[in-house]
């Protein structure tokens, strides 16, 4: 009988690089494969040993015995280091200016966690940045107006997640 499949959801900015590298390292050492998932994972190749969900999206049935552990960090601190991390970062989506609300509206429009959204869902998230990257509106905002930004943005997304 095959070991159970090793499922390991976590969050934006609760962990996910972190828990990358350790199970990578893991990976190597007792020869198992790995796959990291983001964004909505439709399905999970049964023949992997651990898979890393770090959007904790899950769109699939089970094709194997797994045990799972779910990575949830303290919401303030999520917030915070979301508000820090996408006003430095490069990610596409965050530093996007294509505002084309043609569907479907994918990555890098918007960040791979949102692509599984309603269209129309996705239209307000484009108009919300007033023809700005996301970061723009982080970064022409003061810390206070910025933080409030980030908390009613993606910060909301991924609190909204772990509540789910």
């Amino acid at each position: 009988m095959a070991r159970p499949q090793m499922l390991v959801f976590t969050y934006h900015k609760a962990g996910t690089t972190l828990f990358h590298y350790t199970l990578r390292k893991l990976a190597e050492r007792l020869n198992l494969r790995l796959a990291t998932l983001f964004g909505m994972a439709r399905k999970i190749d049964p023949a992997i040993d651990i898979v890393l969900l770090g959007h904790s999206l899950p769109g699939f049935q089970i094709a194997r015995s797994f045990r799972a552990i779910r990575v949830v960090r303290d919401p303030r601190d999520i917030w915070v280091s979301s508000y820090l991390y996408h006003r430095r970062t490069d990610e596409a989506w965050c530093t996007n200016t294509d505002f084309d609300q043609t569907a479907p509206i994918t990555w890098p429009r918007v960040d791979l966690s949102f692509q599984h959204r309603p269209e129309p869902w996705k239209r307000e998230w484009l108009s919300r940045l007033s023809g700005k990257s996301y970061q723009q509106n982080l970064l022409l905002r003061d810390q206070e107006a910025g933080l409030q930004f980030e908390l009613d943005g993606y910060t909301a997304c991924t609190l909204d997640a772990m509540r789910a």
